[in-house]
């Protein structure tokens, strides 16, 4: 019995050794680049093809040889990658294709390679941009006593800029009327005051989810208040505006407060990945 789809490969007698991974890696990704768009290109022409076929019984020929054309270029490639054997695939949909030559595969290697680059680059831009890490070193006595000076305690960042202004421990008398911690606990006040620099139309968004405290055995601890300018979060603050955040957290007695985590959130039209601003108790 003949089956309509037939894998065939060549057995060499011998392999080129130093193109085993690496090698062939980079100069295939030039081909898995055109063939993820091919591939992304058969959700449209399959479903055709079926619709054809509902209706008339054939698959049209041009789509056919399409769709087997892509298939064939992710095989010679596959089997390329997989080392069954060192003859470059062609770029090509066609069954009388033959290797590409030498100069053809220089140029997917070059071709490969700036594609890593323009990635790395890519991520690299991204991680500078959207993923700014800033820590503080503060001194925990000198924040309660409030004699920080305000470039200690301040930490600009591409919205604007955070400042530690003051700390209240315990904060258990503060929140008397309206909130009281469980027994063997007390509260932490933190108050951060937040400048909004950014242009029109874009705010700062502050959440209860954008704070975290690690307490000294180092357990980690969500806020139980966060109010911004005197409202309950979730709060934003407009462009060109300040605003005190107060975040309340609730910690053991015999637990003091190691580092508190900011997660800055800036909003335009859609969110943004935002800043990440550490400060370390000491």
């Amino acid at each position: 019995m003949t089956y309509p789809v037939q894998y065939d490969t060549q057995y060499p007698d011998r392999f080129v050794r130093w193109k085993l991974v690496i090698w062939k890696l980079i100069t295939s990704i030039p081909h898995l680049f055109i063939l993820a768009v091919l591939t992304f290109s058969l959700a449209v022409v399959v479903p055709i093809g079926w619709i054809a076929i509902l209706f008339t019984g054939r698959f049209p020929r041009g789509l056919h040889q399409y769709v087997a054309g892509v298939l064939r270029w992710w095989t010679r490639v596959q089997v390329y990658m997989l080392s069954m054997t060192d003859e470059f695939p062609p770029f090509s949909l066609s069954a009388d294709a033959g290797p590409t030559g030498r100069n053809g595969e220089i140029r997917s290697l070059v071709g490969g390679g700036l594609l890593i680059g323009l990635v790395v680059t890519s991520c690299a831009a991204f991680a500078s941009f959207g993923g700014q890490h800033i820590t503080r070193e503060i001194s925990y006595q000198r924040l309660l006593a409030r004699e920080l000076k305000a470039e200690e305690a301040s930490a600009t960042v591409h919205s604007g800029v955070v400042q530690l202004s003051e700390a209240k421990d315990p904060a258990d008398a503060v929140f008397a009327g309206l909130i009281r911690p469980e027994a063997g606990r007390r509260f932490l006040e933190f108050d951060l005051d937040i400048e909004n620099q950014r242009g029109e139309g874009e705010v700062i968004a502050v959440r209860t989810s954008s704070f975290s405290l690690r307490d000294t055995t180092n357990d980690r601890h969500d806020p139980v208040l966060v109010l911004v300018g005197g409202r309950v979060s979730p709060a934003a603050i407009d462009s060109g505006q300040k605003a005190t955040v107060r975040i309340v957290f609730e910690v053991p007695q015999a637990a003091d407060p190691a580092e508190l985590r900011y997660n800055v959130l800036n909003y335009i039209a859609k969110p943004r990945v935002g800043e990440t601003i550490e400060y370390e108790f000491r």
